[in-house]
């Protein structure tokens, strides 16, 4: 039964599906003696603050294997379960209280997912997305692996495009700076060793250890409203990793080819501001369609480019007072819209 319970927590991860469809009925579980059900799934709801977390792949940062969704749902005691969607998981976002209902084993939780309901709206708030964002990036390496794969003037620089770069897509309405509100896009602390090693991948356990040194070294973390982990390649699958409607993000600068750049870090900050990927839906004909998960490939959420009009809509950068207007076509006719970085008050979309 010990041999058992690794196996079926193990396909909680990867095939929910198979769990839910042969988990033991509940008579079985009722009749097996009390030392060998602490071994056995069982049915159950779980109802907290959720988590959610999106890792892009390492080394194809835009490749739809590499792209993954981690659920935790953290209930009213602190006891923090991971969820496991069989498919297609709701647009949910990382603050959402849900409850979800599944089959458990050792804090791994296979859900159906037309069984959750979310209590909070999953999408961005506007309040969120406007004005300065106070920006700590905190640079961390491990015990058995202590390099610097990234200077603190290399770190500035990338923070200052990327700072430039939502300025723009924002019409001036939103970037990234440091505590004091200065020229400056963000702190950078850092070079830090935390007791870590390269061999494991932790991204909440890497968290902590950074805010630790962090304050350890003088930076008060309550000033700020956006943290970025960076530290050098690790056994982490990913590139980048970001909360989706959080205030985290981590970057694996993983060589010269794919570091600490715009590319990843915009990515990274636009899943903190709520947003899923950017996709697209090729078809062959009228009933043959592939969705691909990062389609848009002119958008920095499926590719490089400004936030797609979908996006720019959800974040409350188009179609709102003092921005941009989207037309409404309601006849056949012809169109004209405007290019995305002129910030004047021409349609961007239809």
């Amino acid at each position: 039964v010990r041999e058992r319970k690794k196996v079926v927590v193990q396909m909680i991860k990867t095939d929910p599906q198979a769990v839910i469809d042969n988990v033991l009925p509940m008579l079985v579980r009722q009749s097996l003696p009390a030392d060998v059900q602490q071994y056995i799934e069982s049915e159950k709801t779980v109802e907290g603050e959720l988590t959610v977390l999106h890792v892009d792949g390492q080394g194809k940062p835009f490749d739809d294997a590499d792209s993954t969704f981690l659920y935790e749902v953290k209930d009213a005691r602190g006891k923090r379960t991971n969820v496991f969607f069989v498919k297609d998981a709701p647009a949910l976002q990382t603050g959402d209280k849900i409850r979800v209902r599944g089959v458990e084993l050792e804090n791994q939780l296979a859900a159906l997912s037309q069984q959750n309901a979310t209590v909070v709206s999953s999408s961005p708030a506007v309040s969120k997305t406007l004005g300065a964002k106070k920006t700590l990036v905190i640079l961390v390496n491990f015990s058995d692996k202590k390099t610097e794969p990234a200077t603190i003037a290399e770190v500035r620089t990338a923070m200052n495009t990327t700072s430039e770069f939502f300025k723009e897509n924002s019409f001036n309405k939103a970037w990234l700076t440091d505590g004091k509100v200065s020229t400056q896009a963000a702190d950078v602390a850092g070079w830090f060793t935390i007791p870590l090693t390269s061999t494991g991948c932790a991204p909440s356990t890497l968290a902590h250890g950074a805010k630790a040194a962090a304050q350890a070294n003088g930076y008060d973390l309550s000033q700020y409203s956006r943290y970025i982990y960076a530290f050098p390649k690790n056994a982490c699958g990913f590139w980048g990793a970001g909360e989706v409607g959080g205030d985290e993000s981590w970057i694996n600068i993983i060589c010269d080819r794919v570091g600490f750049e715009l590319l990843v870090i915009g990515h990274e900050l636009g899943h903190n501001l709520g947003l899923y990927h950017s996709h697209s839906l090729k078809c062959h004909n009228i009933t043959i369609c592939v969705s691909k998960e990062y389609g848009d490939i002119y958008d920095i959420m499926g590719g490089n480019g400004h936030f797609n009009a979908f996006q720019k809509e959800l974040l409350g950068w188009l179609n709102q007072s003092g921005f941009p207007p989207i037309t409404p076509v309601t006849t056949s006719g012809v169109y004209t819209i405007a290019p995305y970085e002129k910030n004047d008050t021409s349609a961007k979309a239809l």
